[in-house]
């Protein structure tokens, strides 16, 4: 009954504000393009301005000729991958660029390609006839376009770097080689034929020879350095190990002495026993035996002083020899560190000696050329 009431009262006002609400939302659905019941794509496209119209097409031509030029160097490379035993790649690109460019194609430029094709036109936005000449007049997609063109021009770069193998004979190989490896920059060691390409590559391996000398000398010189404090480590190691056998017989000497000593006391000590107080005994007796007793006590105190400077003494040489120990044990540690890293160096000089590094100038140079028999 009361809601009944309530509906009665308020009827006019509900009728009123929904009304006005079905205005609201007619009148900006027809601003929008109907947004509540969203036209067609193409339906939206046909209602753009004209010059939104040609920017559309001005970069869906620049798309298809980026296109265009990829597939192009595609192309290129596939060419030369599928023929790289004919072709020289200073930088190992054909390991790497087959799948950078599949990457880039897939998730850079066919993704622009999509933006702009239609119905997928920027596809997961909000798409009416205001969104897309927003995004048309303030240039959203500019870096896209600019970073792809950029990465076309670098593709192109690497791809061109890839070249043919000169074909040469033997004997210029070995003359190329010769003066690749020599000391001075004698360029009459070169053959007498030599193409300005061919030159700029020789010129860049001879670059990396000097580099991969100039590595070898330090590493020489490191591995000197290494070996001569190893030297003097040893030398040192020695020196400690000489000086052992003198203070362990010292020290021998020394106990053998305190032995000695030991038993005298000990001697002393018993004939002292029999000159102890006796009360019942007369006074001149008790006399005599009481200065052979002190007699004895005084022969036993020299003695354990003499003993006490010899224990002495051995405290000392014992004390040499642990700080000897502890020297021997420093250097030996060093001498293990010096080792390891001498080590560890001459290692490394032995493979570029060997020419067992992958990209040495050597096998660079052998991936140069594609030696033919000699003419004759």
């Amino acid at each position: 009954m009361n809601n009944n009431n309530f509906l009665k009262k308020h009827l006019i006002t509900i009728v009123v504000i929904t009304g006005i609400i079905l205005a609201i939302i007619i009148t900006y659905g027809k601003k929008d393009n109907n947004i509540l019941t969203p036209p067609t794509t193409s339906k939206i496209i046909d209602n753009l301005e004209s010059s939104t119209k040609n920017k559309i097409a001005e970069k869906q031509q620049l798309i298809k000729k980026l296109e265009e030029d990829f597939m192009i160097l595609k192309k290129n490379f596939e060419i030369k991958k599928n023929d790289s035993n004919k072709y020289y790649d200073s930088t190992n690109e054909l390991q790497y660029l087959e799948s950078d460019l599949n990457m880039f194609y897939n998730y850079y430029l066919k993704d622009l390609k999509d933006s702009f094709t239609f119905p997928k036109i920027f596809n997961g936005i909000n798409i009416t006839k205001y969104r897309i000449e927003d995004i048309i007049k303030k240039n959203y997609y500019e870096n896209e376009f600019n970073q792809i063109q950029e990465k076309i021009t670098a593709f192109k770069y690497k791809i061109k770097q890839i070249i043919p193998k000169f074909k040469i004979t033997q004997d210029h190989y070995d003359k190329v080689k010769v003066y690749i490896t020599s000391k001075t920059d004698d360029k009459s060691l070169l053959p007498k034929e030599i193409s300005p390409e061919e030159k700029i590559e020789i010129d860049q391996i001879r670059e990396m020879w000097k580099q991969y000398l100039n590595f070898q000398n330090q590493d020489q010189a490191n591995i000197d350095k290494y070996q001569e404090e190893c030297d003097n480590f040893h030398l040192k190691i020695q020196e400690i190990k000489d000086k052992f056998p003198s203070l362990e017989s010292t020290n021998f000497d020394l106990q053998q002495k305190i032995d000695d000593k030991q038993k005298k006391i000990n001697v002393k000590q018993e004939d002292q026993k029999q000159f102890k107080y006796l009360p019942n005994q007369p006074e001149s007796i008790r006399t005599t035996r009481k200065n052979n007793y002190d007699s004895l006590q005084a022969e036993i105190s020299k003695l354990q002083d003499e003993r006490n400077e010899i224990m002495h003494q051995i405290t000392q040489v014992s004390l040499q020899i642990a700080n000897l120990e502890a020297d021997q044990t420093m250097y030996e540690n060093m001498l293990s560190r010096a080792i390891k890293l001498r080590d560890s160096i001459q290692c490394d000089y032995d493979e570029t000696s060997t020419n067992r590094l992958f990209g040495s100038p050597l096998s660079e140079l052998q991936k140069l050329y594609e030696i033919t028999p000699s003419e004759g």
